[in-house]
């Protein structure tokens, strides 16, 4: 199921801000309507619900929230990036610009130069660019 939400994801270019509202909006009407169900008897479970504890309280998960859920951390996961753009060792986080809007790490400072005077050259290497 995890599979067939990202092949969606990326076949339609959903944008990343708009999956994550709308999971949210998913979540939310789905909490909502389980709370208005809700009565002072004997709670039903849902059918393949989940039971996890979080601190004092027991929150139930269905299958398909956990599903959403795992396809949103790969999501996360993909776009990433671990590597410089430039010399291809590992990011120094504090070492960083900003093109279109998003956040570009390098390994050392001399690869910032190399990045601003081609970005386009970098791009494609960069995991933030290939999710819309």
């Amino acid at each position: 199921m995890v599979r067939a939400v990202l092949e969606l994801i990326f076949e339609k270019g959903i944008e990343m801000e708009k999956l994550i509202k709308g999971i949210l909006v998913v979540c939310l009407v789905v909490g909502v309507v389980g709370f208005a169900g809700c009565k002072k008897d004997e709670p039903v479970e849902p059918e393949g619900a989940i039971n996890e504890a979080v601190g004092n309280q027991e929150i139930k998960v269905s299958e398909e929230e956990k599903a959403i859920a795992e396809a949103m951390a790969m999501v996360a996961k993909m776009s990433e990036q671990t590597k410089c753009p430039v010399m291809g060792g590992d990011i120094d986080k504090n070492i960083l610009v900003t093109y279109k809007d998003k956040k570009v790490y390098f390994c050392c400072k001399g690869c910032i130069a190399k990045f601003e005077s081609d970005p386009e050259a970098y791009v494609a290497k960069l995991p933030q660019f290939k999710i819309k």
